[in-house]
């Protein structure tokens, strides 16, 4: 019996439309995955409660270590004079603060040793009342019940005697520090009603009234005057017969024009000429005739 010829077929592969199908599957997945990636890089980073982000400023980038930092005034520099921060600033309490850094700071000995007079005290915006300063000084009341240091009163009293004939009457004088802070924020208020920022409203602020601890009104040597029918505490008293008497005598008594016109640099105080300070009558006579300011009376003196 004659065979056939057996024939083999093999097993035939998927067709071209299953290749196409899968094909298209295939692709299909990859978008949707990339789709996925895309959104997940373009949610919000605090969708993530684990993941904390901080602003991109320059204080994130690049944190002050202890020493740089505005509420330190002894920042620790190559210069021993240099100061953590050389311009004013608003410290933690929001108070203004100065770098001592150009300006007259107090000797500890005075014309080659021991300590200065307690008369030379020196208080501004660079050199602060000692704290607890006031506690251990006992007060005198003037005519017009205001308070001095007692070690003055003598003084104080013999001025205003002998300049009766203009009326010399004394405005103010010893203020505690409770008192001069209310008063510094009002004069801050001030400034800042007219839109100055914080920093430029103490700034100016306190060139008229000081901060509390750095008036000289705090420490009880100090006092403003007026006379000849002008107690209003204006520059305008520079014109007056008392002003003028209070130039021509002011020393005799040991007492200074504490914050002259053209001094404002180093004083950091207006002109007042109401404002009269207490330093002895050798330094007082010294101060005056010399045409200085405390500070540069000081800064000759105490080296």
């Amino acid at each position: 019996m004659a065979q056939g010829r057996r024939t083999y077929h093999g097993r035939r592969g998927p067709s071209p439309i299953v290749w196409l199908i899968a094909l298209v599957v295939l692709i299909a997945a990859v978008v949707l995955v990339i789709v996925g990636l895309t959104k997940r890089d373009k949610a919000p980073v605090d969708n993530d409660p684990n993941q904390t982000v901080e602003p991109n400023t320059p204080d994130n980038t690049q944190k002050p270590d202890d020493t740089q930092t505005p509420d330190d005034n002894t920042g620790s520099t190559d210069d021993p004079d240099q100061t953590a921060s050389e311009e004013p600033y608003i410290d933690a309490n929001g108070l203004l603060q100065y770098s001592t850094k150009g300006h007259y700071v107090q000797a500890d000995s005075y014309q080659g040793g021991g300590e200065a007079p307690w008369e030379l005290l020196l208080v501004n915006d660079w050199n602060p009342l000692p704290s607890g300063y006031d506690s251990d000084v006992t007060f005198s009341t003037v005519s017009g019940g205001k308070q001095v240091d007692s070690r003055i009163i003598d003084a104080v009293n013999r001025m205003l005697n002998d300049a009766a004939s203009h009326d010399l009457a004394v405005v103010s004088a010893y203020r505690p520090q409770e008192e001069q802070e209310v008063l510094y924020w009002r004069k801050v208020k001030q400034y800042t009603d007219q839109g100055y920022s914080d920093l430029e409203a103490q700034k100016v602020g306190g060139t008229i009234v000081k901060r509390p601890g750095f008036s000289e009104h705090n420490c009880g040597l100090a006092m403003d005057v007026g006379g000849s029918g002008d107690y209003t505490l204006e520059q305008s008293f520079g014109n007056t017969p008392a002003y003028t008497w209070l130039m021509e005598h002011c020393a005799d008594y040991g007492f200074i024009l504490r914050f002259p016109q053209g001094k404002e640099d180093i004083t950091g105080v207006i002109y007042e000429p109401w404002h009269y300070r207490y330093v002895g009558v050798e330094a007082a006579r010294y101060i005056m005739d010399n045409d200085l300011c405390l500070e540069e009376y000081l800064a000759q003196v105490q080296k």
